[in-house]
């Protein structure tokens, strides 16, 4: 069974590792293309669902996978919108709105939403982690 959380926690380093290569420039989200897929990403959320928790020895075995699996839902919709331009973000449209014609304004506004989004995405990873963490270490050697 753990190999399940085994197999999400390393594809979500995967992801990790390609959200840090992103910045401001247009493209720097390219390796995050290679990496993530929203298929994938719910077949891993699946299989945590399918995991038989009534089994695991110790309730914080089970509120570390339900909390696994919450984090990759999270993750995924988190990561969806590093995937686009800051500008084609729907919610966002009203922002870019207010910074036509403003180069300047353009460029300070992708930074900001680049950075919130990265640190969100970010803390999910984190949190991710820390349900891992508790998982693996309360599993039997």
């Amino acid at each position: 069974m753990f190999s399940v959380a085994e197999a999400s926690h390393r594809y979500a380093c995967s992801i990790r590792a390609a959200i840090d290569y992103i910045n401001d420039e247009p493209g720097s989200n390219l390796q995050l293309y290679g990496v993530y897929h929203k298929d994938v990403m719910a077949g891993m959320v699946t299989a945590l669902q399918a995991l038989p928790v009534h089994e695991f020895a110790t309730s914080r075995q089970v509120i570390s996978i339900l909390g696994l699996t919450n984090q990759l839902v999270f993750l995924g919709v988190a990561t969806e919108k590093l995937l686009l331009d800051p500008s084609l973000i729907p919610e966002l449209s009203k922002s870019w709105e207010e910074v036509v014609g403003d180069r300047k304004g353009r460029r300070e506004l992708r930074s900001t939403i680049i950075q919130v989004l990265k640190r969100n995405a970010l803390t999910h990873l984190d949190k991710f982690d820390e349900h891992y963490n508790v998982l693996k270490q309360s599993m039997p050697r």
